[in-house]
This record gives C-alpha cells, sequence and structure tokens, in this order.
C-alpha cells in the first residue's frame, strides 16, 4: 500500500459516524440563511424584467438600423 493509500485509510477511520436519527433532528434545526435577501432580490429582478426586455430589444433594433445602414 502507497503512502497516499494509508493517509487515506486513516483520514477515513478518523471520521466519526453520526447516529441517523442525529442527523435528522440537526438537520431539521438548521436555520436558512440569507432567505430574505434572496427573496428581495428575486423580486428586484421579477420588476426589472419588463426594463431589460425593452432594453435588450431596443438595442437589437439599433444595432440592426445600424447594420443596415451602415451596408453590414
Amino acid at each position: 500500500m502507497g503512502s497516499s493509500e494509508k493517509k487515506f485509510a486513516r483520514k477515513l477511520s478518523e471520521i466519526n459516524v453520526v447516529d441517523e436519527q442525529e442527523l435528522r433532528e440537526a438537520s431539521a434545526n438548521i436555520e436558512p440563511k440569507h432567505q430574505n435577501d434572496v427573496a428581495d432580490l428575486i423580486n428586484s429582478y421579477k420588476s426589472l424584467y419588463p426594463k431589460w426586455v425593452f432594453d435588450l430589444r431596443g438595442r437589437s433594433s439599433i444595432n440592426g438600423y445600424l447594420q443596415l445602414k451602415s451596408g453590414w
């Protein structure tokens, strides 16, 4: 067995196995972080979407016009 395999085996043996029920209880008590910030960001995106569409369509039209005018 190579040295890296020995280190890996030693590290695996150092891992403490947690009882499944204990793990479920701990995960049930995890508080979601930044939930309000994420909701605010999504609402901001939703409110800005019409502006983005307008701007992108406008730029597309302007670029098309400029390309036609320049002979592209």
